[in-house]
């Protein structure tokens, strides 16, 4: 009888985890075309999704992986939450680059990896991914944006930086400005609308600032406060910017909303209390490693993100 019942329970568990794994890891229905531009002599690939029926002049919004991240990683850590959206509201092209070496030459300076080391020039692609799609699809210009992961987030704050009369909003995720010793972009300081989404328990990127160590390795160096990299852009806004809190029904969620005189330009904190380095979602991947802490499953980052940059336009 026990045996019997230990067996059962044994397929129970065998069969969840198969569903559990499978539903995550099947062929996502959505299917992406791809494409590859010479930079500096580097090919650079990039990987685009454009919804049937997608309307005229459509925005363009990239997703950003992380550190040793992948178009693919990416995709799976969202759990393919960014193209059910695109599918739905068909009014952007969703583009997934891919990082030199699995990783963005971002701001920090004392960063090592590869990209860093060469300086690869990021810039340069996100601009000729910008011409490429406009050109071939009609993109509006005037409608361009980025999100990204731990260092996918750090690249958006250097599209900011650098790049600011390209992009209309950025959303970085687990991810903060670096300070000053740190920082080695070049700043045009312009006002662009931002939204930060970072846990209070981060283990990688310090929610109250000091320095990112991500497994022992701290050569990406110091970073500012989740509140003072968001008050660095409060502070290029024009006229008399007004700050509202936003109330939320999910607990252990704190968001704060600061818009420009003119409403042109809107710089949100989100605040998600004991998360950790992850991306907030409904249905987080399974087996994500331990030590990056907690993923709070009452926010969803993917529709946080879109509504932001959908307010935008």
């Amino acid at each position: 009888m026990l045996t019997a019942l230990a067996i059962i329970l044994g397929l129970l568990f065998i069969g969840t985890y198969y569903l559990i794994i499978h539903r995550r890891l099947q062929a996502p229905r959505w299917s992406l075309s791809s494409a590859t531009l010479p930079i500096d002599g580097i090919d650079r690939h990039f990987s685009y999704y454009i919804p049937e029926g997608i309307s005229r002049q459509p925005a363009l919004v990239f997703v950003l992986h992380g550190s040793k991240g992948t178009v693919n990683i990416m995709r799976y850590l969202t759990d393919y939450e960014f193209e059910k959206i695109a599918s739905h509201r068909k009014d952007f092209i969703l583009v997934y680059p891919q990082g030199f070496d699995r990783h963005w030459n971002d701001c920090r300076a004392s960063a090592t990896y590869r990209a860093k080391r060469e300086n690869i020039d990021d810039i340069a692609f996100f601009r000729e991914m910008i011409t490429y799609l406009s050109d071939r699809y009609g993109a509006d210009r005037q409608a361009v944006f980025a999100t990204g992961y731990s260092n996918g987030g750090h690249m958006c704050l250097k599209l900011a930086y650098e790049l600011p009369e390209a992009f209309r909003g950025i959303a970085p995720i687990a991810a903060n400005l670096p300070d000053v010793a740190n920082n080695d972009c070049i700043r045009k300081d312009r006002p662009v609308s931002v939204l930060f989404v970072n846990g209070t328990a981060d283990p990688v990127n310090p929610y109250n600032g000091g320095l990112v160590v991500l497994k022992g390795d701290s050569s990406r160096g110091r970073v500012y406060s989740t509140a003072e990299s968001g008050q660095y852009w409060i502070d290029l806004l024009p006229g008399a910017p007004k700050t509202e809190r936003i109330p939320y029904d999910a607990p252990r969620i704190e968001h704060f909303r600061t818009i420009s005189e003119d409403g042109r330009y809107k710089v949100e904190v989100v605040s998600v209390k004991e998360g950790g380095h992850t991306i907030p979602l409904r249905r987080p991947a399974p087996y994500l490693p331990g030590f990056i802490g907690a993923t709070n499953r009452n926010l969803h980052a993917p529709d946080l993100v879109i509504d932001f940059f959908e307010n935008l336009k």
